[in-house]
């Protein structure tokens, strides 16, 4: 496996503000699929299969071997196509048969597609599209409307492989929408149509479900910057007893639109169809994501997982520390980045964290499911579009600084030192289209990640130094623990039996990196490592939550890695220390160490790359906080501004201060002559 840091080219892509980045053209699109077999197409030896319908929607011709298709988003599983030029508006069709057919006419793949199963199309290394098909009301395939790019498949009841598609086929359940959600001016009038006439479509403006008694839709829906959700969960105390709520003067809010199809005796026809607006002149920098779920569900005291209700006197939190998936909540999720929907898909809700499940803005956590209609949530995190089938929502009332940035910076630092380290963003998020404030998105971290980021074969990940893992305790990080307190790792021997079970140059990367930035939640709390389960596999080391780093300037952090932390409520030592401390007594770790400290803290490290970074994420977050700080109340801008200048100070005056503190705790200069 290559574990490489990734390219520095990367940085100028991430840090331009979300809206301002520049998509790469993506020609080839799906404009038809459908994961079975259709009545009127089969194979050459006719048998039926799943298929698909590219086609160049560019106007140049377009090689066909620059894509790839998958029903997987690892990067090592994709189906890459033929060579073979196809013209501008030329439709290729493949069939999803598992033949593995390159050379055959149509193409085979060597996968085959099963319902719910999600299908990836590819360019190099980048996801173009990724679509289910749900399947729950009858049809055939899921389609574009005539020759558009695909950007929405449509249902119809009869397929056209291979051929334009008719709207006039379109499945009787479809509804259709002339704006998707998204990022508008002030004013748009949506006309929600469904080619079936002999039903009712119906329509609700607060995130509700509608209903046999909700509005018809007649000529069309006005929405302005005043028709936003009447929604007033924003009123309801969902703080845990003895934490602070606020009610807030004035809550920013979205347009939230549901529409579902009704026949004439009242019975609802087809799934409800959600679709979120932002209407204002004003642009976003940050991605919007819209959570719509019923009333009873999210906020009633008896069943409300976001509510502490009846469970308020009982527990900490009351109802949201209710855990497990028993737990959890369907709801409709909208993804807007760049301004338009990236994705809409029925997802899982769980509360998240500690802390934060007490607070009013609460820790979100967010479940991609077959069982939902799709197994994964297609986003763009540092700039690459990845899927994911978990995402975390940490609210910036929770972090210490009450900004967020430690642990967005922290973390991307770590992914461009090459530590696994899971990929973050800071989006808006909104519930039944009222504002929650301001989150740090990121990938959950478990083995579905490091088989789709890192391409991990089969990985078990240990949290905690006792070995913890999902299932129970892993006995072979026990072992290894064991081993490095019984023997003595100054000696070659042991330290060359060490280094066949530990990748020594990914702990060294990982300690230097959490001592730099003074981690004072570490090494004691927040440890993650894991290996494959082979015999040849090394534990490797995850960086995470590193939201109490980059603040204390007089924290020496390699003393904390070591044990001797003067942080009364940090203190460190004990295991979380022991393997650092018996690895120091070895000559050739400790030049190692000390060798790639100076690089490092001349080049990755160095204030030049650091602090512009910095920028540019303030630039990103700055023009939100007024926001956030309307609804919660729980900083100033002054001090807003005070904790920037303090994480901006650290940025510039921690690489020597690290390298001071290396020298002093260690009795010798930094760099050394080879041993």
């Amino acid at each position: 496996m290559n574990y490489s840091s990734i390219s520095y080219a990367l940085i100028l892509s991430f840090w331009i503000p979300s809206n301002f980045s520049k998509a790469t053209a993506q020609d080839v699109r799906i404009t038809e699929y459908s994961a079975q077999s259709t009545s009127n197409l089969s194979d050459e030896n006719s048998e039926t299969s799943g298929w698909v319908e590219l086609m160049n929607t560019g106007n140049h011709k377009v090689n066909l071997n620059k894509y790839a298709l998958s029903d997987t988003s690892l990067v090592a599983k994709k189906f890459r196509l033929p060579r073979q030029k196809i013209a501008s508006g030329e439709r290729v069709l493949i069939i999803l048969s598992g033949k593995d057919l390159k050379k055959n006419n149509p193409i085979h793949t060597d996968f085959k597609l099963n319902l719910h199963e999600s299908l990836h199309l590819w360019r190099r290394r980048d996801i173009v599209q990724c679509i289910t098909t749900k399947q729950k009301y009858g049809y055939e395939s899921l389609g574009a409307i005539g020759t558009s790019r695909g950007d929405q498949l449509y249902p119809y009841a009869s397929a056209s492989p291979g051929e334009a598609n008719s709207s006039g086929i379109l499945a009787a359940q479809s509804i259709i929408f002339n704006f998707e959600s998204g990022v508008y001016g002030e004013t748009i009038k949506v006309i929600p149509l469904a080619p079936n006439k002999n039903l009712n479509l119906r329509y609700t403006l607060d995130g509700t479900e509608p209903t046999a008694n909700s509005p018809l839709v007649c000529d069309g829906i006005s929405l302005d910057s005043t028709s936003y959700s009447i929604n007033q969960c924003d009123t309801i105390n969902v703080s845990a007893n003895g934490h602070p709520f606020f009610l807030p003067k004035q809550t920013k809010r979205i347009s939230i639109l549901g529409a579902a199809l009704f026949d004439k005796a009242g019975n609802k026809q087809s799934e409800t169809e959600f679709r979120s607006y932002h209407l204002s002149h004003k642009r976003n920098k940050l991605p919007i994501i819209s959570l719509i779920g019923t009333w009873d569900d999210l906020f009633s005291p008896q069943n409300g997982i976001l509510n502490p209700g009846i469970l308020r006197d009982s527990l900490p939190a009351g109802n949201c520390d209710l855990r497990g998936r028993h737990t959890e909540k369907t709801v409709h999720l909208d993804l807007i980045q760049h301004g338009k929907t990236t994705q809409s898909l029925r997802v899982g809700l769980r509360t998240h964290g500690g802390s934060s499940r007490k607070s009013q803005q609460k820790g979100l956590r967010v479940y991609a499911r077959k069982s939902h209609g799709n197994p994964n949530i297609s986003i763009d995190l540092f700039s690459l579009k990845t899927e994911v089938s978990r995402l975390a929502l940490k609210p910036l009332t929770r972090s210490y600084s009450g900004l967020g940035i430690e642990d967005h910076l922290s973390s991307f630092m770590a992914y461009m030192l090459g530590l696994e380290a899971p990929r973050h963003l800071f989006s808006e998020v909104y519930i039944n289209g009222v504002y929650q404030g301001v989150y740090t998105v990121h990938q959950r971290i478990d083995e579905k990640w490091l088989q789709s980021e890192y391409n991990a074969q089969n990985p078990v990940i240990v949290s905690g130094w006792g070995g913890q893992t999902k299932g129970g305790v892993d006995s072979s990080f026990v072992d290894l623990m064991q081993f490095v307190k019984d023997h003595d790792l100054s000696e070659l021997e042991n330290y060359r039996i060490l280094s066949t079970k530990l990748d020594i140059a990914n702990f060294i990367d990982y300690q230097i990196f959490e001592q730099f930035i003074a981690n004072r939640d570490w090494p004691k709390g927040n440890v993650k490592c894991w290996k494959e389960k082979n015999t040849d596999s090394k534990w490797r080391w995850i960086f995470f939550d590193g939201d109490a780093g980059l603040r204390f300037q007089n924290l020496n952090g390699f003393s904390h890695a070591m044990g001797n932390s003067q942080c009364e409520w940090c203190r460190t030592g004990g295991d979380s220390s022991i393997l650092m401390k018996k690895l120091w007594d070895n000559k050739e770790f400790k030049h190692q160490f000390r060798k790639r400290a100076n690089h490092l803290v001349k080049n990755n490290l160095n204030p030049k790359i650091t602090v512009p970074w910095l920028s540019t994420v303030w630039l990103q977050l700055q023009p939100t906080l007024s926001d956030q700080l309307n609804r919660y109340d729980h900083m100033t801008l002054t001090k807003a501004q005070q904790e920037l200048d303090n994480l901006l100070s650290f940025l510039k005056t921690q690489p020597e201060r690290y390298k001071t503190f290396l020298e002093q705790t260690s009795n010798s200069s930094l760099i050394e002559k080879n041993p």
